[in-house]
């Protein structure tokens, strides 16, 4: 089996309502994480730190 066959077949499993989904979920975390306070996901925040601005 060649490595595209092989990359093929993983991906014959997934179906269209898995990536819309995915999507979906991503999409949320995304709107979540605009919610969270600064000091969660701002500069020096514990989940994601954004850097230090200068």
């Amino acid at each position: 089996m060649t490595l595209l066959a092989h990359i093929l077949s993983i991906f014959a499993g997934v179906t269209f309502f898995q990536i819309c989904l995915a999507l979906i979920v991503v999409a949320v975390i995304e709107r979540a994480l605009y919610l969270l306070p600064e000091s969660v996901v701002g500069e020096g925040g514990w989940l994601l730190d954004t850097g230090r601005a200068e």
